[in-house]
């Protein structure tokens, strides 16, 4: 008598039980790490928007009657030296440009534009993340 070769159902039943219970486990720790990954990029992108409206505070603050604004920068600070200063976005980066050097303030890759709006006496700097935007509000006396 001749003897099948093959499994029966039973072992290929359990087979694809076992294959199924690793998928899920699998499955569920890729979407757990997925969703870490995104919080930890949306805490970098969020370290840096706070790091570039501090510095916007922090400099408005200091030289709000010296500012001017132009076409090519988002402000223009009028030492007392008479040179300018200029803060300008561009590249993905926030620049702090003076007469001596440039200096790389903040960059992430998600924050895709910083424009400057002015409505009278009010200034509106808007970062955009990605497809959100993000106001900060000064006014010029």
């Amino acid at each position: 008598m001749k003897k099948n070769k093959g499994f029966t159902l039973v072992e290929l039943l359990t087979a694809m039980a076992i294959y199924s219970i690793l998928l899920v486990i699998f499955s569920a720790t890729i979407i757990t790490f997925a969703r870490i990954n995104k919080d930890v990029n949306k805490k970098d992108e969020f370290d840096e928007v706070l790091i570039i409206e501090n510095f916007l505070i922090n400099l408005w603050n200091n030289y709000s009657k010296d500012v001017t604004f132009n076409e090519d920068s988002l402000l223009v600070i009028n030492e007392n030296d008479g040179t300018e200063s200029k803060l300008v976005y561009e590249n993905g980066g926030l620049y702090y440009m003076s007469k001596d050097s440039s200096t790389k303030i903040a960059s992430h890759e998600l924050i895709t534009n910083i424009i400057r709006k002015q409505y009278g006496n009010l200034v509106v700097f808007e970062i955009e993340i990605n497809s959100r935007t993000r106001s900060i509000c000064f006014t010029k006396f």
